[in-house]
């Protein structure tokens, strides 16, 4: 290895293995025993273990024995759920953990934080979180905030001399670079560095609790609160209706087991999670995985022009002196008022044009002022030193000595370059001696314009075009001049491209914030601090934000909106701290793309509460009714149990699998403060579930009236109910009607369905589970009879559907 070089992938390799993860702490799963008491603690469960004890306290072997298979396989089915949550999440923590600037046999690269061992050289820069304890090689004008770790307020200042020593050249894992840049070796990762000694942060995604998720933990309480109080007046009916208090109390708890939803937290989490897998295939990563669902409720997206609409490419396109001045001269002074080693593009595609300026930096003056303008100090001989800046025209032009028509003039002739849409610089100089002044000095001359061009992406236009459609409104932020931002709107198609406001009209007429908020679609010369004001007051109108930032102080504006867009590749560590999405491309399309799959996955949940919902009325309400008309119950806690069995996978594959819909993108967003089921989507599954009890206790109350056995009767219904239950599901996959090919390609259903009606069949034919589940094999006419009235019961809403379209 060598400074120059860095380490090869084979020194890599070996030493990660030596050393492990550069994490803090490791992230851990649940252990087997906390995730065993964590399942035994969901009520259904709990229910069933309460009823598997009366079968053994009543001597009944049988139904205790297969209440047991299944409780156990209940929770390996619900384990294998978690699994799969705690897997994605797993692999969203390491796509979206902090990227460090490293060489690796002669080339800079970007690779994942965790990824750094000791010997590795670190190139950092302004927004940088240090990744791991690191020695400074080199250091321009580097600023760091150690407040994080040593609780010093204040930041320090980390430009060495040659002699400096150890100490002085140390860097905290886990700092913040202010400002500067530089080359770094790291020293210690993971638990040996100061924040693993520490244990100051653990990467992860946060447990962000959205009205989305509360929605759901509501509708669990209110339901298990009403399941409490029905299983009551059930024992007590039961019990003066001449049932023995054993009898009564398994009655109560069959209704609590068929009325307590608790299916609904692990649809929600299981969701969730693979639609941040989805979204990370698409490269956006979740690190807020509850984003996912506010990113679909998403009216307004607010993204930077910059290599999110733009490819960030700007290729230098022309090169043109103001009078008496050189090409050459330009480009030198150019060159000199770019960073030594730069990663801004405009400054890349500069040097790559006048090569590298040589000679020997006095005093920087960082970017500043609105528009920006900055510059560098070079020694001279002796006293003398020469000042190159460069910067917004406007900017540079506060410093420039000409008179008022020469700056007009200037200013139309970068207005008229801006109009074609390219971004333009202003080049100015100046020779002097003696003391370097600590602000930029008056008395500089102008040199000439670089005008740099940057290509809008492929398929922007096409984006922007569906995010319309959708119900949202696209806004464009940009800190290039109003002529340029019109320009590049105007090629989008945006409205009002024409009349774009700039940042410093939002400052000087704070009270027309609001209007100009919700009339305008494009925002120019806009500082950082004046996006937080615009979010705050689409916020107020009602809008939900979504937001892309890239810069160190874009981060109160990326944590004010709903949903905040980082930045992969260019974006600071800080602001895809303060981010809950990082699109890793920087693409606007992906982003687009992002939202569609954060409307799939609130249509996909939805649709699954709403059949969770319907599923469990005809269960509620035949062991109701049986009891009021003093019938034999249809149900028992082995058939519920089977039913379980059913209803969670059938949640968690098959609907999650389920296809978004031709229209998913040309409706308008969901309201994120609607309730979980609306009125209208609640009392149609109430609906649907109490046809569906219709049908099955007209077919066991007409099978005891004609003279069957209530085993015989209980199977005929309870097939009823199954095969209703799964047409329900197929009905609900989609808003399609029945011809769409969306419904037949799913084959989880099928497979679901194969396996249920498998398991249904066998355990009717077995003499042994037969008799435990108190049931009989029915003759194949019952089973078609069956089969009828399931399709009655459900297949009605498909000739809705068909009116509807």
């Amino acid at each position: 290895m060598s400074a120059a070089h860095g380490l090869t992938h084979g020194e890599a390799k070996r030493l990660l293995a030596l050393h492990g993860p550069n994490e803090a702490a490791p992230r851990r799963g649940l252990a087997g025993l906390r995730r065993l008491l964590k399942l035994l603690s969901e009520p259904t469960l709990l229910v069933l273990l309460v009823v598997l004890g009366f079968y053994l306290w009543l001597g009944s072997r049988g139904e205790a024995a297969l209440l047991a298979v299944f409780v156990m396989i209940v929770i390996a089915v619900t384990a294998v759920e978690e699994a799969r949550t705690e897997s994605a999440l797993a692999a969203l923590s390491s796509m979206a953990s902090p990227r460090a600037l490293v060489m690796r046999e002669g080339a800079w690269s970007k690779i994942s934080a965790l990824e750094l061992v000791p010997g590795d050289l670190l190139n950092l820069s302004e927004g940088d979180r240090v990744p791991a304890d690191a020695s400074i090689l080199e250091a321009h004008d580097l600023k760091v905030d150690e407040s994080l770790l040593t609780g010093e307020s204040s930041a320090v200042w980390k430009d060495l001399g040659p002699d400096a020593s150890e100490a002085e050249r140390a860097l905290i894992g886990g700092s913040l670079v202010l400002q500067g840049q530089a080359l770094a070796t790291v020293t210690r990762t993971g638990a040996a560095s100061r924040m693993g000694a520490l244990s100051a942060s653990l990467a992860g995604i946060s447990t962000l609790i959205t009205p989305f998720q509360r929605s759901v933990k509501s509708l669990v309480r209110v339901l298990a609160l009403f399941a409490a109080i029905a299983c009551l007046i059930v024992v007590a009916a039961a019990f003066f209706r001449g049932y023995g208090m054993v009898a009564a109390l398994l009655q109560g708890l069959t209704l609590a087991i068929a009325t307590v939803p608790e299916e609904l937290p692990v649809i929600l989490a299981v969701f969730l999670a693979l639609g941040a897998r989805r979204l990370s295939k698409k490269g956006v990563l979740a690190r807020q995985v509850p984003a996912v669902e506010t990113l679909g409720a998403v009216t307004l997206l607010a993204v930077d022009k910059t290599g999110t609409l733009t490819r960030n490419e700007m290729i230098l396109v022309k090169v043109i002196p103001w009078e008496g001045v050189s090409e050459a001269q330009l480009l030198e002074t150019s060159a000199e008022a770019c960073e030594l080693d730069p990663f801004d593009p405009m400054e890349r595609g500069i040097l790559a044009r006048s090569g590298p300026a040589k000679g020997s930096i006095l005093f920087e003056y960082s970017l500043f002022g609105r528009p920006p303008r900055m510059g560098h100090v070079w020694k001279g001989e002796g006293e003398a030193w020469r000042l190159s800046s460069k910067g917004a025209v406007e900017g540079v032009l506060e410093h420039v000595d000409d008179s008022a028509q020469d700056k007009a003039r200037i200013l139309e002739a970068a207005r008229a370059m801006a109009r074609q849409g390219l971004r333009v610089l202003g080049v100015a100089s100046k020779d002097s001696q003696g003391p370097v002044p600590s602000a930029m000095p008056q008395g500089l001359r102008f040199l000439g314009f670089l005008a740099f061009e940057d290509p809008l992406r492929e398929g922007v236009k096409e984006a922007i075009a569906t995010a319309r459609a959708a119900g949202m409104r696209v806004v464009m932020m940009t800190g290039d001049s109003p002529e340029t931002a019109s320009a590049i709107a105007r090629e989008l198609g945006l409205p009002d491209a024409d009349r774009p406001i700039e940042g410093r009209e939002l400052e000087a007429h704070p009270e027309k914030v609001e209007g100009y908020a919700r009339e305008c679609d494009v925002f120019a010369r806009l500082a950082p601090e004046q996006k937080l004001v615009l979010v705050q007051a689409w916020s107020r109108q009602g809008e939900v934000v979504g937001m892309t930032g890239d810069g160190v102080n874009d981060a109160p504006a990326l944590a004010q909106a709903h949903v905040g867009v980082g930045m992969g590749l260019r974006g600071t560590d800080v602001a895809r701290e303060a981010a809950d999405l990082v699109l890793a491309d920087d693409s606007f399309s992906s982003l687009v793309d992002g939202v569609r799959i954060g409307r799939g996955t609130t249509r996909r949940i939805l649709r699954a509460a709403l059949f969770v919902l319907a599923v469990h009325v005809p269960i509620i309400a035949v062991v109701l009714a049986c009891l009021a008309l003093g019938l034999p119950p249809m149900i028992e806690a082995a058939q519920i149990a089977f039913l379980e069995l059913f209803i969670g996978p059938t949640c968690s594959v098959v609907f999650e699998r389920a296809a978004e819909g031709p229209d998913l993108m040309r409706t308008p967003p969901r309201d994120p403060k609607a309730p979980l089921l609306s009125f209208r989507g609640a009392s149609l599954a109430l609906f649907q579930g109490g046809v569906i009890f219709v049908a099955v206790f007209f077919e066991y109350f007409s099978a005891l009236k004609a003279g069957a056995g209530v085993p015989t009767a209980r199977s005929a219904a309870f097939m009823t109910l199954m095969l209703a239950d799964l047409m329900l599901c197929w009905t609900m996959l989609s808003s399609a009607p029945a011809t769409a090919r969306e419904r037949w390609n799913n084959g989880a259903f099928w497979l679901v369905s194969g396996t249920v009606m498998g398991g249904l069949m066998l355990l009717l034919r077995l003499p042994l589970t037969s008799q435990i589940f108190h049931m009989d094999w029915i003759s194949a006419a019952m089973m078609g009879r069956a089969a009828l009235l399931a399709g009655a019961s459900v297949l009605w809403f498909e000739f809705l559907k068909l009116k509807r379209h």
